[in-house]
This record gives structure tokens, C-alpha cells and sequence, in this order.
């Protein structure tokens, strides 16, 4: 799907709108599943025992920065909801936190691919697959995490049953998860950009709050335009 900006952003928080409590659950399951069957390949023989500890400690890390981020995002979502507790101002603080958190598991993610190049190709191959899910469930957690920064935002300027209806209202607009044709989705994500970008005023100037956030996203090809267009010109003698 060749997205605009705005349509891989929309995209995203399409899956964050609609990650409740219920798939955050069976979500959680999924991962836990992925991370014990990830951990179980460094009992394979061949490897060093120094090797070993550190896949698991690598792997201890990773799960206690998911706990985190779970008992966090939980947080948010109790916020957000109707049980709401605390203030806004904490509200922000956590999300702020998982951000940090975020960049930890970020970290230790990374040196866990580094450590798996030591595995031997039958074990590189479900470690392929293994990572590949744990991407995707992760993906999902980071979608549900900005949808949660932009109820936020949206709550320090207008009251809780406008968020919600707007969210509501927004979520409308955009294509199903489940529609398998790209294509289709595609145009799905068009038809709601310029939906959004008509009737601003029926959506709380949605997309304003988006730039405000700074989450707009350029691609490889817009970063290098715009970083020629920023440099001055040079004459030719």
C-alpha cells in the first residue's frame, strides 16, 4: 500500500482506536507465548554457557521493560475510560514514562538480534519467524500507545464526551482491519484524509492535533527533498 504521510499515520491509530482491553489481552497471551518460545532457543546445544546467560539476561530485560509498559499502558487506558483515576498532569507523566521505557526495550531488542546471529540456521529460522511476531505484537502496543498521547492532547482541550465522540466519529471515517485488499484499504485511507481535512470543525481539528504532536512521518525520499530544498544554492563558474 503506497501510503501518504497522513494515511500510515491514520493507518496506526486506526489499530490504536480499536485495541480495547479484550485484544490487549489475548495480545498479551500471544506475547508471552513468543517470549517463552524465543527464550527456549538458547537452550539449544553448541552455544557457549557465557553465550546463554547472556541471551537470557538479554531476554530478562525485555520482560521486565514489557511489564512496564503493559502495567503502564493499562494506566493510560484506565485514564482515558471511564474509570478514569488521577489527574491529567499524571496521565501525561506516565506516558512520558513509557516513552523512556520504550527506548529501553528499544535497546535491549537490539542487542537480543545481535546475540541470535550465533544460532545455528534450524534455529535461525524459527528465530526469524519468532521475531516477526514479536515486531507485529509490538507494532500493535505502539499504535495503541499514540492513540492513547492523542487522547490525551485531545482531553486538555475539550471535555471527555467530546473526546470520545470524536474519536468515535474519526474511527467512522476510517477502513476496516480486517479488509484484505490493499487497494481497497488504500482508497479506504484517501477518502478519510480528505474527509478529516474538509470538516475539521466536526472532528475537533483532528489533524492539527496530530501536527502538534509532531507525529507526521516523511519518507526517505521527502527527508532528502526537503533537506536539498534547505541547502543554499551554489553558482557555477
Amino acid at each position: 500500500m503506497t501510503e501518504s504521510n497522513p494515511q500510515r499515520l491514520l493507518a496506526r491509530l486506526n489499530v490504536g482506536f480499536r485495541t480495547d482491553s479484550t485484544r490487549l489481552m489475548a495480545l498479551e497471551q500471544h506475547l508471552n507465548l513468543t517470549l517463552r518460545t524465543a527464550r527456549s532457543l538458547g537452550l539449544q546445544p553448541g552455544v557457549t554457557p557465557d553465550w546463554t546467560s547472556d541471551w537470557n539476561r538479554h531476554w530478562d530485560r525485555i520482560e521486565t521493560a514489557l511489564g512496564c509498559l503493559r502495567t503502564r499502558l493499562e494506566t493510560l487506558s484506565q485514564f482515558v475510560g471511564s474509570s478514569a483515576t488521577g489527574t491529567l498532569d499524571d496521565a501525561l507523566m506516565s506516558w512520558d514514562a513509557l516513552q523512556s521505557g520504550g527506548n529501553e526495550l528499544t535497546a535491549s531488542l537490539d542487542a537480543i538480534r545481535i546475540a541470535a546471529h550465533s544460532l545455528d540456521e534450524p534455529f535461525q529460522a524459527q528465530w526469524r519467524d519468532l521475531s516477526s511476531n514479536l515486531e507485529t505484537h509490538l507494532e500493535t502496543l505502539n499504535a495503541f500507545s499514540e492513540s492513547m498521547r492523542v487522547r490525551l492532547h485531545l482531553l486538555q482541550h475539550h471535555p471527555r464526551s467530546a473526546v470520545d465522540a470524536m474519536v468515535d466519529a474519526v474511527v467512522s471515517t476510517l477502513p476496516p482491519l480486517s479488509d484484505p485488499d490493499p487497494v481497497v484499504t488504500e482508497r479506504g485511507y484517501q477518502k478519510a484524509v480528505l474527509e478529516l481535512e474538509r470538516e475539521q470543525h466536526r472532528f475537533l481539528n483532528f489533524f492539527d492535533t496530530l501536527k502538534a504532536l509532531s507525529m507526521w512521518i516523511e519518507t526517505p525520499e521527502e527527508r532528502v527533498e526537503a533537506k536539498r530544498v534547505a541547502q543554499p544554492a551554489t553558482t557555477l563558474v
